[in-house]
């Protein structure tokens, strides 16, 4: 609980950040479910009360299993890693990126075998204005915070985050020539036109 209120931002973003809990919640509750099965057990002697729980339970785990099973299943998954193994390639695997990807484009580090700087989301661009931080367009971003690293491509992997931010577009097409451009990812050189 302490955990969770300390923080909730990241608690409620990141379904991730709560799984060292599981083991630690599982060993807790044990002798607490050890002793209501018990207390059950004496009201409810009967067979086919242990079996509806032991079902609830097996439902539960299978339904857990499914939707596991879906995600890796799921060829949207493999075609996006392609894509991602793809842009490094492109890219010659540099350590020198800035991006625009889902996740903060940890995914597309990993598949890519690239290094770089997530360019902040919509979401993040939102939440500094409402800490009150002052209001940088794309380019005075870039300057601030990227130019002193020498990026050399500006990927963009989120074709909707990129919709979203009009100015960033309109910097990157203004300044850089397009290296490769797809349905699925644009790439900038961002070496001068």
């Amino acid at each position: 609980g302490i955990f969770g209120m300390m923080l909730n931002y990241n608690v409620a973003t990141h379904d991730y950040y709560q799984l060292q809990f599981i083991p630690i919640v599982g060993l807790s509750m044990a002798p607490v479910m050890t002793l209501v099965r018990k207390h059950l057990n004496q009201i409810y002697p009967q067979w086919y009360w242990r079996m509806a729980v032991w079902g609830i339970l097996f439902m539960a785990l299978l339904l857990s299993l499914i939707v596991t099973r879906s995600r890796l299943l799921n060829p949207y998954s493999q075609h996006k890693v392609e894509i991602e193994q793809k842009i490094g390639e492109q890219v010659g695997h540099t350590t020198k990126t800035i991006f625009l990807s889902g996740d903060y484009g940890v995914p597309l580090e990993y598949h890519g075998l690239l290094s770089g700087f997530p360019w902040p989301l919509t979401s993040d661009l939102e939440w500094e204005q409402l800490i009150g931080r002052p209001v940088m367009n794309a380019q005075e971003r870039f300057n601030t915070w990227f130019a002193k690293d020498s990026p050399e491509y500006f990927i963009i992997a989120d074709m909707t985050e990129y919709a979203q931010q009009p100015d960033l577009k309109e910097f990157l097409t203004a300044n850089y020539p397009i290296l490769v451009q797809n349905d699925d990812y644009i790439i900038f050189s961002l070496s001068r036109k």
